[in-house]
């Protein structure tokens, strides 16, 4: 959860942030730099992502919408990220529209 919430807090994640309320670690690295983020475009990148999914033991899963409303809001992508070493994450955006 806590290297979560730094993540979620540098991509405006208000919701999930919320929910965890623990202190931030001041030295966690994050997988904003460009080897550990991307978007997913193709088919081969959404397998790469499904496996990353099936063979780790926890992952993080958000939706992005268009609102906070939930009866305005659509959908317009899914950001996933999962652990891929001490203190690290590997993230992705998968746009929808």
């Amino acid at each position: 959860p806590l290297i979560c919430q730094e993540f979620f807090k540098k991509h405006g994640f208000k919701s999930l942030l919320y929910k965890f309320k623990a202190p931030l670690p001041v030295a966690v690295e994050m997988a904003t730099s460009l080897n550990n983020y991307e978007t997913v475009t193709t088919e081969q990148q959404l397998i790469k992502w499904q496996e990353l999914i099936h063979h780790s033991s926890l992952f993080a899963i958000d939706t992005e919408t268009t609102s906070l409303n939930i009866q305005k809001a659509q959908l317009v992508g899914i950001s996933l990220a999962v652990p891929i070493e001490e203190g690290k994450i590997k993230a992705c955006y998968i746009p929808l529209a």
